[in-house]
């Protein structure tokens, strides 16, 4: 008996048709096959040449328009803040120390004509010590005052400024103008100093007395009011009045009093400003 067996297996009609089809157009199916790795290979190569060739020449464009630019003399620095957009400008700090507690001022200046911060991070430092993160907001094209009152802080030499959580939006056509209209809708007037009969550390010395014209539409469940004299050029007494419900069209008298002995004869500016969030809605009634 043989070693292996083999058995023979009868083709079906389409076994039959399938091989003879095979056997018949092989040839043909090779040569279509090689066509067809042909043409993809051409045509991979074309386009690789035909955008190497616009590469090179868009290369060459951007090479010549910047050397146009260059000879054209542009003056790049005053292009340049309309293409970035700048952020909080810190105009200066100043403290004003009283023992071992002082106070920290910092004028500050958004110049973006289209974009405010509703809210705003900040604290001061200095060499040997911080102030808490305090919030506060900037509106457009404006410049206020951001402080820190009565800190803790022994003796301070040269104090800095730090913003964090910035929330920067745009504002633009019928908004921007409504905005601006409610900035300015709050008119402050007066800021006379008058001296008082109370004595050091026990009863205030001084006031400021200054007027607030209301004139929104607007209720302000909180308004606050930021109060400087300056003699010259230096901050000598800062204080930041709260205001509670100052109604619409409401025009109220306010006397802020200070524990600071002011001289009323002269020689000392007083600088009020509004510190109202138009940005909180628990902040406006309507």
């Amino acid at each position: 008996m043989p070693d292996t067996l083999y058995t023979s297996k009868e083709l079906s009609d389409k076994d039959l048709k399938y091989s003879r089809f095979i056997v018949t157009y092989r040839p043909i199916l090779k040569k279509i096959l090689l066509g067809s790795f042909i043409f993809i290979t051409i045509a991979l190569l074309f386009f690789g040449i035909g955008g190497s060739i616009k590469y090179l020449a868009g290369t060459k464009s951007f090479n010549a328009t910047m050397s146009e630019l260059h000879r054209a003399n542009i003056d790049w620095n005053s292009i340049r803040p309309l293409v970035t957009r700048p952020g909080i400008v810190i105009e200066e700090i100043q403290t004003v120390q009283s023992g071992s507690n002082t106070d920290f001022i910092a004028r500050v200046t958004n110049p973006n004509i289209n974009r405010y911060a509703e809210g705003i991070e900040y604290r001061f430092l200095w060499d040997g010590g911080e102030t808490e993160w305090r919030n506060s907001f900037i509106l457009v094209n404006d410049t206020k005052h951001l402080l820190a009152l009565g800190v803790d802080s022994g003796n301070v030499g040269t104090a800095a400024l730090e913003f964090r959580n910035l929330h920067w939006k745009n504002i633009y056509g019928d908004a921007l103008d409504n905005m601006k209209e409610i900035r300015e809708g709050i008119e402050i007037s007066g800021g006379t100093i008058e001296t008082l009969g109370g004595s050091s550390g026990i009863l205030p010395l001084s006031s400021i007395s200054f007027s607030v014209n209301n004139n929104t539409p607007f209720t302000y469940s909180i308004s606050g009011f930021v109060i400087i004299v300056t003699s010259g050029s230096f901050y000598t007494v800062v204080t930041y009045e709260t205001l509670h419900m100052l109604e619409a069209f409401e025009i109220r008298d306010v006397e802020a009093r200070m524990f600071q002995r002011l001289n009323p004869s002269g020689g000392q500016t007083v600088i009020i400003e509004a510190d109202i969030n138009f940005f909180d809605d628990n902040n406006i009634l309507l």
